[in-house]
């Protein structure tokens, strides 16, 4: 006696879950009768898994967008994933859409603070800082030989590439400290501070009066 067994015809997906990069689950909310989902995650989000189930002994086969791993790359834009499963017997079952929308990358790339300190002290830029102001200028007395550049981006997809820190200066030089913000999409924006260290020089070259400059001899006291 021969027994031959039927293919099994269950083409259903019971469930389906999505993840991030970052392995966090975002809010799909499936039901067998729901065909269309959207979705929409940031710019750092470059991949989604997507995890979907099966009755226990079905034996079928799923298609998860053009992989069965469901570890898919997102474009930026718009992206659409077909999920189903496909019976023993060969059977395709219904067909459910994902639409996974990828923000653009953010171009903001200013600072939200910047702060000049020496010792604990704050010092007073000129202008008082403005995002949108990009050169500033400072002076410090000699016995200052280092400031500390602290700062803050005003878009979390923005960051600081260069210029924080501790940074020394030269007695009677004008040092130039540029603090450079890379945005989300790669654009550099360059905030620069000069910054005039005093000397120790305490005496006199020559004098003007009444619009006559008079150049002072070494015997001069």
């Amino acid at each position: 006696i021969v027994h031959i067994l039927a293919a099994n015809t269950n083409n259903e997906i019971t469930n389906i879950v999505v993840r991030n990069n970052q392995s966090q689950v975002l809010p799909l909310a499936f039901n067998q009768n729901t065909l269309e989902y959207d979705l929409e995650v940031t710019y750092p989000t470059t991949s989604i898994n997507i995890l979907a189930s099966t009755p226990q002994n079905s034996f079928s086969k799923l298609t998860i967008g053009n992989t069965q791993s469901g570890n898919l790359l997102l474009n930026e834009g718009l992206n659409i994933i077909e999920v189903y499963a496909t019976s023993e017997s060969g059977e395709k079952g219904l067909v459910y859409i994902i639409r996974v929308t990828r923000q653009s990358a953010r171009t903001n790339n200013d600072l939200a603070t910047l702060v000049i300190s020496s010792s604990g002290f704050i010092h007073t830029l000129t202008p008082g800082f403005n995002p949108s102001i990009l050169t500033y200028q400072l002076r410090v007395d000699d016995n200052i030989s280092n400031i500390t550049v602290n700062a803050s981006v005003l878009d979390n997809g923005s960051k600081i590439i260069s210029g924080l820190g501790v940074h020394n200066l030269t007695s009677g030089q004008t040092s130039t400290i540029s603090i450079v913000v890379e945005s989300e999409a790669g654009i550099n924006k360059t905030y620069l501070i000069e910054v005039k260290r005093a000397n120790q020089i305490n005496t006199l070259d020559s004098v003007t009066i009444e619009g006559i400059t008079y150049t002072l001899t070494n015997d001069f006291n």
